[in-house]
């Protein structure tokens, strides 16, 4: 069984989700500021088995301006 997931695709057909290495370079942060900010429950991220990503960067500026 196929899970659509047409809802969260871009305009470009692709689901917009970054790697943290990605999310590293867009946020000039380093790797493990991002893990203990995902462990603390203070940064949201998807879980795809053991890999770790974030969402596009719009909803991530959005989480740190909140």
């Amino acid at each position: 069984m196929w899970c659509t997931l047409s809802t969260s695709l871009n305009g470009s057909g692709e689901l917009g989700l970054l790697t943290p290495d990605q999310l590293c370079e867009l946020l000039q942060v380093k790797k493990s500021w991002l893990y203990d900010q995902v462990e603390g429950g203070k940064f949201p991220c998807l879980r795809l088995g053991k890999q770790l990503r974030f969402r596009r960067a719009d909803d991530i500026r959005s989480q740190l301006a909140s």
